[in-house]
């Protein structure tokens, strides 16, 4: 396997002077000591800096206010702002974590109504689907998958989309019952058995469910559900040594040859020739 640990900072692009939307670094590193400190009030690396905490705890200064980052927990703060983090001297551990860095006016009002609600501290599970989403772009950038401005520029709106969706639950966008629909979808992706079960919980049918999931969320619920289980697929055949009808079973495909095909389709190579490219 790779080694985890690593920073890569990407390229500014030349085309646009000032592109809407640019993932600027991403990476996972282990910090102990003081040595590692930064304070943002007037540092030069304009943006958003996401950094999650895998174990140990670091530091997080908001003006005066001092804040324990932990296990399970993420910074996200703006850059400069009247902000500090460094490792905690009190904890026994390094602070494990993974970044992203993202560079984004346009995304200004998505992470202020996050910070209103939310503060610059974020307690999410390892098992969410921003935390999933934010491995896979670490993955694909470590082993040179993301080798164009565009899709990193993607990646980094659809991360930041992701994050907000997580803690509004679509609330100004989708109606409740598809806010319902896709906590199912994230959380029950193993038991799920097809997309009648879910329109038999809200008693209606399945192409009604179906036609007003596409009208809000642009995606039918069955291409969602793919998305949701390939994305975890992914993390297993990454950081498991389950074998791949394990994983089908995991991921809530009772057949592995049907999975298979399911994952080179949206992939582009086998669970197989994914684990092994990436090791």
């Amino acid at each position: 396997m790779n080694n985890p640990y690593y920073c890569h900072v990407f390229p500014s692009m030349t085309e646009l002077k000032e592109p809407p939307v640019m993932l600027t670094s991403i990476g996972r590193e282990s910090r102990f000591g003081n040595d590692y400190y930064f304070d943002n009030i007037d540092r030069q690396m304009k943006g958003y800096l996401f950094q999650y905490t895998l174990s140990g705890s670091g530091v997080l200064y908001v003006g005066s206010a001092k804040k324990i980052v932990n296990k399970g927990q993420a910074l996200f703060i703006p850059i400069p702002s009247d902000t500090k983090y460094f490792c905690n001297s009190d904890s026994r551990e390094p602070w494990d974590f993974i970044f992203i860095h993202i560079k984004a006016d346009c995304l200004a009002e998505y992470c202020n109504q996050i910070y209103a609600k939310c503060g610059n501290i974020l307690s999410l599970d390892i098992d969410s689907f921003p935390i999933k989403l934010l491995f896979d772009i670490s993955n694909q950038t470590q082993n040179g998958h993301i080798n164009n401005f565009n899709t990193g520029s993607r990646l980094a709106f659809e991360f930041i989309t992701k994050l907000y969706d997580y803690y509004f639950d679509n609330s100004e966008i989708y109606s409740k019952r598809n806010r319902d629909i896709i906590a199912i979808l994230e959380t029950s992706y193993k038991e799920i058995d097809g997309i009648s079960a879910i329109a038999d919980k809200f008693q209606i049918s399945p192409s009604h469910l179906t036609r007003e999931f596409v009208s809000e969320v642009g995606t039918t619920p069955v291409k969602y559900l793919t998305k949701v289980r390939i994305l975890h697929a992914k993390d297993l055949l990454l950081h498991s040594d389950k074998t791949v009808g394990e994983i089908a079973q995991e991921c809530g495909y009772d057949q592995t040859n049907y999975f298979c095909k399911i994952f080179k389709k949206t992939v582009g190579q086998t669970p197989l020739q994914y684990r092994n490219f990436l090791s």
